[in-house]
């Protein structure tokens, strides 16, 4: 038997890293077939790429890696504005201020302990009390 062509992938190039990530999501196909041409074709840009299991296993780890740099602006960005409502807490509905020093502190913590639902809510509940405060313009 005739070993595959490797699949020549540029992973620098977004539109390469999107194949990827569908080839490897078609490892839970149920279809038969699908899940082991995925893994086939998997081995075949690993062979053109250069990379091994390894390599995925660390992309894994070092996106569930909270603190990079774009959490961290996150994190300052929503705690500045909730920071910015501090100020009008009287303006907040019981729990809200509650609700507000609780992610903040999540935020300080963890940002990827903050769901996007929480800090959604979060930046609404400071707009909101912002608004009230100031009073119609």
């Amino acid at each position: 038997m005739e070993a595959a062509e490797p699949i020549d992938l540029d992973l620098r190039r977004s539109e390469h890293r999107e194949r990827l990530a569908k080839m490897i999501g078609l490892l839970g196909s149920d279809k038969a077939g699908e899940a082991s041409a995925a893994l086939a074709a998997i081995g075949r840009v690993m062979a053109g790429t250069g990379m091994d299991w390894n390599w995925i296993a660390g992309l894994v780890r070092s996106a569930a890696e909270p603190g990079d740099k774009r959490d961290k602006l996150l994190a300052r960005l929503v705690n500045e504005r909730i920071a910015a409502a501090a100020p009008y807490r009287y303006a907040m509905r019981d729990g809200e201020a509650r609700f507000i020093d609780e992610t903040a502190a999540m935020l300080r913590d963890n940002v990827s302990a903050a769901t996007t639902g929480r800090l959604e809510r979060a930046l609404t509940i400071a707009e909101a009390a912002i608004r009230v405060a100031r009073g119609p313009r």
